[in-house]
C-alpha cells in the first residue's frame, strides 16, 4: 500500500529524460521505497528553473514536484512522487507473500498468549517472586519460574502441570469433607469482629446517643401523663412523634450494621457455596472449580504448594518431584 500522504505522478520515459535539466542548482535527498521503486524526494534548497510539460496537462514546478523535509515529515502539504524512476529489490507479488507470512505468525503469536490457561497468572514463585509461564517439553506441560528459567539466583524447579492438578484435586476433597467447619468458625469471628468494630465507628455512635436522648424523652412524656402534666391529646401526638423518630433511628443503624459489610465475609460465603455445589470429589481437574477457589498458587519450594483461597486463608499441599 502507498503511503496516504503522497499521490502518484506517473511520468513517461521522455519526461523522465528531462528531469536531469531542472536540477541545476536544487540541493536535495530522496528515499526508496522498497517494495516498488517509487523515489520520495524531500528537497531542503529550491533551484530548479524550468517547469515540465506532462502528457495530461499537468505541469510539474518545483513546488509541486517537491516539498520541504519538514513539510514531508510533519504532512502540512501534499507531497508527489515519481514512479519507475528506478528498480524494485523485490517484486510487488514477493512483498504480499511476505505480508501475509508476517500476518499468519502474529495471528499465531496472538492465539498463543490469548488462549485460556487456568493457571495463567495464578503461580507466582516464593523464591524470587516471579510468575510462572507454560513450557512444552516433548508434548509434556511444565510450568516454569521466569526468574529460573531466565538464569537468576532461584532454585525453584519446572513443575508437570499434573502433578499441580492433583495437588489440587487433594486440596479440593480436604475442603469439601473437611472444611465447612472452619469456614463457619471463620466467617463467625469476622461477623463478630465486623459488628464490634461498627459499633464503635463515628456514625453509629451519633446514632446510639440520638436513640438515648429519644428514650429519654419518651420516659419524661409518660412521667408527665401519669402525674396530670399533659393532656391526652398532647401526650398522644408527642409520643407518636417519638415513635416514630425512634423507629426511624433504628432502621438507620440497621442499615449501616448491614451495607458496610465486610469484603473477606462476602468472600468467605461464596467459598463456602462453591464447595457446598461441587462434587463430592474430583476425577479430575476443573478449570471453573479452581477459578471459584484459588487466588493465587505460591510455589514455597520444589517439594510444597501454598493455595491462597480467595478469602486469603492460605494452605499448603505436598507434592512429589518424579526420580530420575
Amino acid at each position: 500500500m502507498l503511503c496516504r500522504r503522497f499521490s502518484p505522478i506517473s511520468l513517461s520515459a521522455a519526461v523522465l529524460n528531462k528531469l536531469p535539466q531542472i536540477y541545476e542548482s536544487t540541493t536535495y535527498h530522496a528515499k526508496m521505497d522498497v517494495r516498488n521503486g517509487i523515489l520520495r524526494p524531500c528537497v531542503t534548497s529550491f533551484g530548479m528553473k524550468n517547469t515540465l510539460e506532462i502528457p495530461n496537462g499537468r505541469n510539474i514546478t518545483p513546488q509541486v514536484l517537491f516539498r520541504s523535509t519538514a513539510k514531508s515529515i510533519m504532512g502540512e502539504a501534499q507531497c508527489y512522487w515519481a514512479e519507475g524512476t528506478h528498480p524494485a529489490i523485490i517484486s510487488e507479488q514477493e512483498y504480499q507473500l511476505a505480508q501475509k507470512l508476517l500476518e499468519s505468525r502474529s495471528e499465531r503469536v496472538a492465539k498463543r498468549h490469548n488462549k485460556a490457561y487456568p493457571l495463567r497468572q495464578k503461580m507466582y514463585c516464593g523464591s524470587c517472586g516471579s510468575v510462572f509461564r507454560r513450557k512444552e517439553i516433548n508434548a509434556n506441560v511444565y510450568w516454569v519460574c521466569l526468574g529460573h528459567d531466565r538464569g537468576r539466583n532461584c532454585d525453584i524447579r519446572q513443575i508437570p502441570e499434573n502433578t499441580i492438578n492433583a495437588a489440587f484435586c487433594r486440596l479440593y476433597y480436604k475442603l469439601k469433607h473437611h472444611g465447612n467447619p472452619i469456614l463457619s468458625q471463620m466467617l463467625s469471628n469476622l461477623q463478630k469482629i465486623r459488628y464490634s468494630r461498627m459499633l464503635w465507628s463515628e456514625d453509629v455512635i451519633s446514632i446510639n446517643k440520638k436513640i438515648s436522648d429519644t428514650l429519654s424523652q419518651v420516659q419524661f412524656l409518660t412521667q408527665l401523663q401519669q402525674v396530670g402534666g399533659v393532656d391526652p391529646d398532647t401526650f398522644i401526638s408527642s409520643n407518636n412523634k417519638l415513635s416514630e423518630q425512634l423507629r426511624r433511628l433504628k432502621q438507620e443503624k440497621a442499615r449501616l450494621l448491614d451495607t458496610d459489610s465486610d469484603d473477606l465475609a462476602d468472600r468467605t460465603r461464596d467459598l463456602r457455596d462453591a464447595l457446598e455445589d461441587g462434587p463430592n470429589f474430583l476425577d479430575g481437574f476443573d478449570a471453573e472449580l479452581f477459578d471459584a477457589l484459588v487466588e493465587k498458587i505460591i510455589v514455597d519450594s520444589n517439594e510444597r504448594l501454598c493455595f491462597r483461597l480467595k478469602n486469603g486463608l492460605e494452605l499448603t499441599e505436598q507434592i512429589e518431584r518424579t526420580k530420575r
